[in-house]
């Protein structure tokens, strides 16, 4: 009976050897997606831009174009990066040539926008760091896998363009300024037709319907790496393999039991 008492023992210390990696590889991943979450903010990039827009309804004249530039050139600024982690690797063409046409439509725009701070106010930008885009979020598009950070950036830019948009009609109700009118007009335009691209890009290469956009950047950036999870490599078996190798154990166990049996009585 002690034979058969060392076997059962053995074939435990074998089974949980198999195992080990593949629950570390689930517990990592599962602690790296809480880390990602953590970073995003729990919300709290939308509030800050909600707040900024809110303080941007109280202003008029002279107050509110300066702030309205303010505003939106971090906000671009934003824009440029998220287009920048994906315009040389974005696994689709049509994805890496929206990516180039954000740089350079956003980039004119901070330009012009610049200009006229300095020209017809004499001042200089003074960014609203509410609208900046979190540095966390960039890198994670830039440590992403390709295909991944094309989904962030596709349902990222739907909801970043949303509080563009949203800045865009508070401009179109109180700017002054030809300058600052034609450019909110624009950019209104532009952006809504971009919202509808991208959710037909989302729909055509992934399978996935974007939602309507409501300027939650740090949801959007969850679904897409939420959308594109999958096991890290550890070098150690997958948690399937795992189950199936751990099948053959208990099999192989429940036949040595019944050899020991007829042999030791």
């Amino acid at each position: 009976m002690r034979v058969f008492g060392f076997g059962r023992l053995l074939v435990a210390l074998l089974a949980f050897t198999l195992l080990a990696p593949g629950v570390a590889a689930a517990d990592s991943h599962s602690m790296q997606m809480d880390d990602d979450s953590m970073q995003m903010g729990g919300g709290d990039m939308m509030r800050m831009m909600d707040d900024a827009l809110a303080d941007l309804e109280r202003l008029a004249g002279e107050e509110f174009e300066i702030e309205y530039v303010n505003q939106i050139i971090p906000h671009h600024q934003g824009a440029l990066e998220m287009a920048q982690a994906v315009v040389d690797r974005a696994p689709n063409q049509e994805v890496r040539d929206a990516a180039a046409r954000i740089i350079e439509d956003q980039q004119r725009e901070i330009d012009e926008l610049t200009t006229f701070l300095r020209e017809k106010y004499g001042r200089a930008v003074q960014p609203d760091q509410r609208m900046a885009m979190p540095a966390s979020m960039v890198e994670q598009m830039n440590n992403a896998d390709p295909a991944t950070a094309e989904k962030m950036f596709l349902l990222g830019m739907r909801e970043h363009h949303e509080i563009a948009i949203r800045m865009g009609e508070i401009a179109l109700r109180k700017a002054q300024s030809q300058e600052i009118l034609s450019q909110a007009e624009n950019m209104v335009g532009s952006q809504r037709a971009e919202q509808e691209e991208f959710a037909g890009y989302l729909r055509d290469f992934y399978g996935i319907e974007a939602p309507e956009p409501t300027g939650d950047m740090e949801a959007a950036m969850q679904l897409a790496m939420d959308s594109g999870m999958q096991m890290p490599e550890t070098g150690g078996p997958s948690l399937p393999g795992v189950a199936v190798l751990m099948a053959a154990v208990l099999a192989t166990l429940a036949a040595g039991a019944y050899v020991a049996r007829k042999v030791f009585g």
